[in-house]
């Protein structure tokens, strides 16, 4: 857990003249639910509501790669049957917060006009997906994990730092945010990146912003940026052969650690990316997802 309180600045990343995404930039009641804003029309097109942020009174929020689960959020004094690595941060931020609520409040309103209009049919469809959710994610511990040995306290900054909103699936001027300042990191990198996800999957064409992503990786790699990265074990041999058949070889670099669910970049020990998107052409371009991009060497 990370814990940011003090001066934040909130910028974003120079993916074009604009500067800020254009659903921030704008001062307006009406943000989209979309993946593409721009237009005054409203739907809701999101391939999956994937994102995990808490805004609490308008001056604070907590951002995380982890679900509300018992495996994402562990308790280590009672340890459930398995327990994933995940990343959380805490920003105390009113401006922060403000913006993230703004997304938050469109879209819970976008969401309203998609709900079914029957009472009891609402109630019995939440009862049955948290009966659905509790079983899946809470099953009856017959054995608990090991707490880890070593677990790593909570660290908390004060001062300054700057931090970027990453926001899927906006775009700006046609390209997707969240591609747009990934690549930007990726370019600029002259020593490191160290990475850990869930999994890292090959792109399903060799001409897309994902694959030039991957791809971008790889020419990293190959021009001696030390690059690491960490995937859950479930996931790595499958799609590793995947990108191997697309071209891009990033096999020597990949590890692999059991109950892996993070989604974290760390930029030359300078820059951290904390998010819910997962590394696939869905996480970055369809579902509703958050990151912060946090700028500091401490």
């Amino acid at each position: 857990m990370l814990r940011v309180h003090g001066f934040v600045t909130v910028c974003s990343l120079d993916c074009s003249p604009g500067g800020w995404p254009t659903s921030l930039r704008r001062t307006r009641s009406r943000f989209c639910g979309r993946p593409t804003c721009g237009s005054e029309s409203e739907q809701w097109l999101f391939a999956a509501y994937h994102i995990k942020v808490v805004v609490r009174d308008g001056t604070a929020l907590w951002l995380s790669s982890g679900n509300f689960n018992n495996s994402n959020q562990p308790d280590l004094d009672d340890t459930p049957h398995t327990m994933d690595r995940d990343w959380h941060v805490i920003i105390e931020d009113a401006p922060l917060a403000r913006v993230f609520k703004a997304y938050l409040d469109n879209d819970y309103i976008a969401a309203k006009r998609y709900q079914t209009p029957d009472p009891a049919q609402i109630e019995e469809a939440i009862r049955n997906a948290e009966s659905l959710k509790d079983r899946e994610e809470n099953p009856p511990v017959t054995t608990h994990a090991t707490p880890p040995a070593n677990p790593v306290e909570p660290q908390t900054f004060t001062g300054s730092v700057t931090v970027t909103p990453l926001l899927t699936p906006d775009r700006e001027n046609g390209t997707f945010e969240y591609h747009c300042h990934i690549m930007a990191l990726v370019s600029k990198a002259e020593q490191s990146i160290w990475i850990q996800l869930q999994y890292i999957e090959a792109s399903p064409d060799t001409t897309g912003d994902y694959a030039r992503l991957l791809q971008a990786l790889a020419d990293k790699a190959k021009a001696g940026v030390q690059v690491r990265l960490i995937v859950s074990a479930d996931y790595a041999e499958k799609n590793a052969e995947k990108m191997m058949a697309t071209g891009v070889d990033i096999l020597d670099v990949i590890r692999t650690q059991p109950s892996v669910h993070n989604k974290g970049f760390v930029f030359t020990g300078k820059t951290v990316i904390v998010s819910s998107q997962n590394f696939s052409p869905e996480g970055i371009e369809q579902n509703r997802d958050a990151g912060l991009v946090i700028e500091s060497p401490r």
